[in-house]
């Protein structure tokens, strides 16, 4: 999913929950905005340490979590009226590929996810 194809959803649909998956060790591994029909779109890192962005239908951590009694979604944060997200920006590596975003919003603060090395990472300034 492109960046501009990301935002159009995020602009068009408002985040409901913004929930962190968890492996059993207490690992965070992925981020996941959350819409009202209970779709969403989740950022982890990928085996060629860019950010991997998919789309999630009923909410379900994706395949490749496996086995998936090992993950769990954790809500971290919980919109009511529903989040609007204003505008990304993208960090790239030395290649080109997307390696992070950063998500504006007036609702949620800022909120960043990258993939680092392998590893995932996000975090987060209060609005």
């Amino acid at each position: 999913m492109s960046t501009s194809d990301l935002l159009n959803r995020l602009k068009k649909e408002r985040i409901c929950e913004v929930h962190e998956l968890l492996h059993s060790d207490g690992e965070s591994v992925a981020l996941a905005f959350k819409f009202s029909d209970r779709s969403g779109i989740i950022f982890t890192d990928w085996t060629d340490w860019t950010l991997r962005v998919d789309t999630l239908q009923n909410f379900e951590a994706p395949e490749y979590f496996w086995p998936s009694s090992d993950y769990s979604f954790k809500v971290v944060e919980t919109c009511a009226s529903g989040c609007g997200i204003e505008s990304i920006e993208e960090e790239v590596d030395e290649m080109g590929d997307v390696i992070g975003m950063v998500f504006s919003s007036s609702d949620l603060g800022s909120i960043w996810v990258k993939s680092s090395g392998g590893s995932f990472s996000w975090g987060r300034r209060s609005a």
